[in-house]
């Protein structure tokens, strides 16, 4: 296969181990045309044989990143011993503004925090049919505009009540309960995840609860939310189940002590008497910080949420 980088590019002074050298006049192989891959661009004795095994030759500038003289993508061909691949055109992107925040909040959580991840489904059947018989009803109502998103939102703030455990930051040297649910509703941006909050949830409705959640998702989206709008919640929440992810790990927003994740929805057998049935379940998973919440706890919690999940048609709407 043809070099991409023509030998002429390469500086000949580059230095060369003794045993390399020896190695090079041996073979009769141009020093100036070896990519080095020891300390400094050292050439070492390996260096010889893989060009012998397969001859070739590329600068450093060309495979090291942050040393390209040109700022156009070029190919460029690696010799790897009897095996040759390309890398081809590439694009270096910053890691700067909500990136970057979003990095280091995802890093300073794991590094800091004792995460442990439970799994739970809840039956469905009476949700799904709410929120068909909604939509419906009344094609033009706030009810029609009801998500799932909506519906767990409420049925979890009518569930943490009885859990001041989860409701609440994990601060070191103490823990702080709060009476108040804010509760964070995770948005995918062209920007990156935010996470605005819908504070006081535990006052809202199902229908308010899900105006302030398109509202707050605008904001995300068109760049008008407002900082306060992006602070002091106590509680998480996040979905993926709308990708089709049936069960995900979701990160620590510390200092609160859990998450939620909303997975899909599946079909999962179910016995009833001596038939099995097939019925819709939603998949939950709660990550926690160990240090702040037991096991036991976080299982209590998604049972009693699953419970209402389920028996949806017994909540006030």
């Amino acid at each position: 296969m043809d070099n991409l980088i023509p030998a002429s590019h390469l500086d000949s002074s580059v230095p060369i181990s003794p045993r390399a050298r020896h190695l090079a006049e041996e073979k009769g192989v141009e020093i100036s045309k070896i990519l080095g891959t020891g300390p400094e661009g050292r050439i070492m004795a390996q260096d010889v044989l893989n060009f012998l095994s397969k001859p070739g030759a590329i600068t450093p500038e060309e495979v090291t990143p942050g040393l390209a003289k040109s700022p156009l993508p070029v190919q460029v061909s690696l010799q790897t011993g009897p095996v040759s691949f390309y890398i081809g055109s590439q694009k270096e992107i910053p890691v700067q503004g909500i990136r970057k925040i979003i990095a280091d909040k995802m890093f300073k959580s794991l590094q800091n925090s004792a995460q442990l991840t439970l799994n739970a489904s809840a039956e469905v059947s009476t949700l799904l049919s709410l929120k068909e018989g909604w939509k419906k009803a009344a094609s033009e109502s706030d009810l029609s505009r009801i998500s799932i998103n909506d519906l767990v939102s409420y049925a979890l703030i009518k569930t943490l009540p009885q859990f001041r455990t989860l409701n609440a930051h994990f601060l070191i040297d103490k823990i702080v309960e709060y009476d108040n649910i804010h509760l964070g509703i995770a948005v995918d941006t062209p920007r990156g995840l935010m996470v605005p909050v819908i504070h006081q949830a535990q006052l809202k409705s199902l229908v308010e609860i899900s105006k302030e959640t398109r509202r707050l998702k605008q904001a995300c989206l068109d760049g008008s939310i407002q900082l306060e709008e992006m602070e002091g919640g106590t509680f998480t929440l996040t979905n993926l189940g709308m990708f089709g992810i049936e069960s995900f790990t979701p990160i620590l927003n510390i200092p609160e002590v859990v998450i939620l994740g909303v997975n899909n929805i599946r079909l999962q057998p179910v016995r009833e008497n001596s038939e099995i049935k097939y019925l819709p379940h939603l998949g939950l998973s709660l990550t926690m910080d160990h240090r702040a919440v037991d096991g036991a706890t976080g299982a209590k919690f998604l049972n009693r949420l699953a419970f209402i999940l389920t028996h949806y048609d017994s909540l006030p709407i």
